[in-house]
């Protein structure tokens, strides 16, 4: 969990995505914002930062990670510069890359509305998004790697030291609602607070990873044989109590897609 605003690398930008051009000052450079895991390149001879739309960045900063560590990371590309098609190669700062908690996802399991001991109220969720064309499909999706996604959360008034844990549930049973004319399978986030915290209060936001392994290959399942392009997600996060504070009530972000990635 990293306070670190998420912004992404691939293409374009859409939302929270950014990639910010240098072009008018006549150098072809662009300052890009990236989310991904960390693996060993062959072709880099080094540690690179993937994610499932094809993105690969290497960088000497990488050099310290471990492989299968999330991180949200900023730095500059020259395109005058690269050397391989097989990677980019991007300057990052020692201290313009950060490491990223990963929680689990599981099936709802009992009562979603029962308030959790130290359950936090989180002011705003969503899904960090990606712009990507996959061919058959273009346009915001998203951000995974491995099918674990990034979702950043908001607090107001908060100890800036103040530590989370996070759960995330789906329906085990994979049934979608109707919105707009899409069908779309809704997430639930719940946070709890793990170290309260005391420093000076202010507002927060912070970068998860999600694992969404299970869930995301079932849905594919589904979706390929429907013959669907897309899956779309809504996330519910619990982001008040009711009068008596016995029950949580959740607010709804945006329906986001996710791709369904062609079969290797």
């Amino acid at each position: 969990m990293k306070k670190l605003k998420v912004l992404g690398v691939a293409a374009a930008a859409v939302g929270m995505i950014s990639l910010t051009s240098c072009l008018g000052d006549g150098k072809n450079t662009s300052t890009v914002y990236g989310l991904g895991v960390v693996e060993f390149s062959m072709d880099a001879f080094g540690n690179v930062v993937t994610d499932d739309y094809g993105t690969v960045a290497y960088s000497p900063a990488f050099a310290g990670l471990n492989a299968g560590d999330y991180v949200v990371y900023t730095g500059m590309i020259d395109y005058d510069t690269q050397t391989s098609n097989k990677y980019m190669t991007v300057d990052v700062e020692q201290n313009g890359f950060a490491r990223l908690s990963r929680w689990y996802s599981d099936p709802m399991q009992g009562d979603m509305k029962t308030p959790l001991p130290n359950e936090a109220l989180v002011t705003e969720a969503l899904f960090a998004q990606i712009y990507a064309n996959l061919g058959t499909s273009s346009g915001a999706f998203i951000h995974s790697a491995n099918q674990n996604v990034f979702i950043q959360t908001a607090y107001k008034d908060i100890p800036n030291d103040r530590k989370f844990s996070y759960q995330l549930f789906y329906d085990a049973d994979m049934e979608t609602v109707g919105v707009d004319g899409r069908k779309v399978y809704d997430l639930y986030l719940r946070a709890t607070v793990s170290d309260p915290g005391e420093n000076v209060e202010a507002n927060y936001s912070y970068t998860d990873v999600f694992d969404l392994n299970q869930f995301l290959s079932r849905a594919t399942q589904i979706a390929r044989s429907e013959g669907d392009e897309r899956i779309y997600i809504r996330l519910n996060y619990a982001n008040s109590f009711n009068a008596d504070t016995t029950e949580v009530t959740y607010k709804q972000a945006e329906v986001a897609a996710y791709p369904v990635f062609q079969e290797q």
